[in-house]
């Protein structure tokens, strides 16, 4: 039995409800002890290089893929190699030079017509209007206020565990929570959003984490601030639920800066009259469900 299973395997004797959301080799493992599994949840990644789309070593590789499939032949072609990696280096940065500018244009009028705030914690009464779904994951404003508190990855250096000899690390270059309460027209709090920016070696990604709004149309307020945030941080990938990414999705911007990814969820209740085991046919899951406070 291998390390993983062994971990599984006494986790299970605790009695207790698991939602796990891992990578491949973690399915594999809840497979095989019976994990019922959801079904995926769409999300995008706004690519601010297009190079996702046109790089064009990734198109030739694309045809040969399809060639070699359409003659059966066994030849396996791997999209992402060292070329297609070093073209993205290389024109990159170049072409976020392009669609940044694009995608701040497009978006202008819903941070002019919208006003919002940056807070250190958010209002622990969310405001009325709110919609809930019928059975979700709980993560009220306290649990939130806590992650913006304690967050769990600090600063490079400020950790003592920083040098051990540790796979994972509690330290990055940047790791910054951004809260923002979020106002209508008549100056009226309608809701909140919570961003990270968060640096990896060289490299800065953005995601979109909590967020309560009392009117659809301010999905398009949060998509005009992520890709502000991303702007203003040189940020090379942006993640934003689905319900963010409908206004992007039509027209060849859209197409060119926008990537499709799905996330799994599987679930081990404690017994078949568990909470978890009663809700899972009709929970709703969020895209922030997947990040623990300290990821």
């Amino acid at each position: 039995m291998g390390v993983g299973s062994g971990l599984m395997q006494e986790a299970l004797t605790l009695g207790k409800d698991f939602l796990i959301v891992g990578s491949v080799h973690a399915r594999r493992v809840c497979r095989k002890f019976g994990f019922w599994e959801h079904d995926p949840l769409p999300y995008y990644w706004i690519d601010p290089s297009g190079m996702g789309t046109l790089n064009p070593s990734i198109w030739i590789l694309r045809l040969v893929r399809k060639v070699t499939h359409l003659l059966k032949l066994k030849y396996k072609i791997h999209i992402t190699n060292r070329t297609t990696s070093a073209l993205n280096r290389l024109l990159a940065p170049l072409t976020r030079r392009i669609f940044y500018p694009l995608l701040s244009h497009k978006l202008s009028t819903y941070l002019q017509e919208n006003h919002y705030r940056r807070v250190n914690q958010i209002r622990q009464e969310l405001p009325e209007g709110i919609e809930r779904p019928s059975a979700e994951l709980h993560r009220g404003p306290e649990a939130i206020n806590w992650m913006l508190s304690y967050p769990w990855v600090v600063q490079t250096g400020s950790s003592p565990t920083e040098e051990m000899d540790y796979y994972f690390s509690d330290t990055r270059p940047r790791h910054e929570f951004i809260a923002y309460e979020l106002f209508d027209a008549h100056r009226e709090y309608c809701g909140f959003v919570v961003f990270q920016v968060s640096q990896k070696e060289s490299a800065t990604v953005l995601k979109t984490l909590d967020y309560a709004i009392t009117d659809p149309n301010q999905y398009r307020q949060i998509l005009a601030m992520a890709v502000d945030l991303g702007r203003k941080n040189d940020a090379i990938t942006i993640e934003i639920p689905l319900e963010v990414a409908r206004s992007l999705q039509q027209g060849i911007l859209g197409n060119i800066i926008l990537q499709r990814k799905i996330r799994l969820y599987q679930c081990h209740p404690s017994s078949e009259e568990s909470p978890l085991a009663r809700a899972w046919g009709d929970i709703t899951l969020h895209l922030f469900d997947g990040d623990m406070a300290f990821s």
